[in-house]
């Protein structure tokens, strides 16, 4: 949507002690031309420039680049880190044995380490997702700017229950979770990415600007997964890349939410458990989704 400005948001750690945990934020705008891009974070206040989404400086950064203006626009955000902890972590240290109690061999089942989203991501694609233990510290921080920018400007939280009322197009500022790391695996997404990392690092390099730091890529893929998702669902068409969504939790109207729909492949889940747990959406091929479709089958 022309009108819509696809943020995303890279978090770190709370004390970023090396480049990989420094917070990045990028922009991306859908032109005539193809894509306007922005890297906020490279103008973050002296001193903060790794710590961007500290909510000591989000009056400085966050709400001076997005929201403190007049003309206010719709803002899609995509975070990469989770924004829930698994039910069983929850359960766990309130004080409760692991239901069902954690096996050798399965560690994916383990219900204290991963979320019910983790674990649809290792039955589609075959991989070990990060656990709790892993992505504890970026998640807090994340979760902590989400509730902020929920108080503060009435954010919709994406696939943690549906909206209120509205459709998820006329909402004005959605967060979504997404996982940069896993739309890799869709080839569309790959090309379209590295099209738009090569442009980029053409245009800095001729304004004697430093190329693109791994955090600021990962920031970019967030904004592209947000306006992906974003376009498939408010203009959606024939395609072969589908996104991934919980059945049943998009604001209610939306027709893309629809088990028709040729561009979402909708996964059948428990909505409960999204309240506390969170779901990273992401791009998969036609291709994938058909050898999932494959394996239900079986």
């Amino acid at each position: 949507m022309s009108d819509t400005t696809y943020v995303g948001f890279h978090t770190g750690t709370w004390g970023p002690g090396r480049r990989t945990d420094a917070d990045a934020v990028a922009t991306i705008c859908v032109a005539d031309n193809g894509y306007e891009w922005d890297l906020p974070s490279r103008r973050a206040p002296r001193g903060h420039t790794g710590n961007t989404l500290h909510p000591e400086v989000l009056d400085r950064t966050v709400f001076e680049w997005f929201f403190n203006t007049v003309m206010f626009k719709r803002h899609v955000i995509g975070v990469d880190a989770p924004f829930g902890w698994p039910t069983g972590f929850r359960s766990f240290i309130d004080g409760t044995l692991p239901d069902p109690m954690p096996t050798t061999d399965d560690i994916i089942r383990n219900p204290i380490l991963y979320r019910e989203g983790e674990r649809f991501i290792h039955d589609l694609l075959d991989v070990l997702p990060e656990s709790v233990l892993d992505y504890g510290d970026r998640s807090t921080k994340a979760q902590t700017v989400i509730r902020i920018l929920k108080e503060r400007v009435g954010a919709h939280v994406a696939f943690t229950g549906r909206s209120e009322s509205g459709r998820w197009c006329d909402l004005h500022t959605i967060i979504v979770e997404t996982s940069p790391q896993f739309a890799e695996y869709d080839p569309a997404f790959k090309k379209r990415r590295r099209e738009l990392f090569a442009d980029i690092n053409r245009t800095l390099k001729a304004q004697g600007k430093p190329s693109l730091k791994n955090v600021e890529k990962a920031a970019l893929s967030s904004a592209l997964i947000a306006m992906g998702l974003d376009q498939a669902i408010c203009n959606p068409g024939d395609g072969d890349t589908y996104y991934v969504v919980p059945s049943g939790m998009l604001p209610i109207g939306d027709r893309a939410s629809g088990e028709g729909s040729d561009l979402f492949f909708a996964w059948k889940c428990n909505p409960s458990l999204f309240k506390g747990e969170g779901f990273a959406s992401f791009p998969i091929s036609r291709k994938m989704q058909e050898k999932v479709a494959r394996k239900r089958a079986h």
